[in-house]
């Protein structure tokens, strides 16, 4: 099993739900939102996790953290 710890590098990666953009795809805005389904914009760069730059980021150590959305994390790297 993977852990849930990141590097920033790693988290930075990642879709976060709360994050909001907007997009054009094929010439029309699209109204603002955390995911597109369309092959050219399927995780926008906007909509990524923003790691510790966020208020919900949770250190583990000095190098691994966390979104603190989804809960408090075990020892172990897993959601309690």
């Amino acid at each position: 099993m993977v852990s849930n710890y990141k590097t920033e590098e790693q988290a930075r990666k990642m879709w976060c739900p709360m994050a909001r953009c907007s997009a054009s795809i094929g010439g029309e805005e699209a109204p603002a939102s955390n995911r597109y389904v369309h092959e050219s914009i399927n995780n926008p760069k906007e909509c990524r996790c923003i790691a510790s730059a966020c208020a919900m980021w949770r250190w583990w150590d000095d190098q691994h953290g966390y979104c603190g959305l989804g809960g408090r994390m075990s020892g172990n790297g897993f959601r309690n």
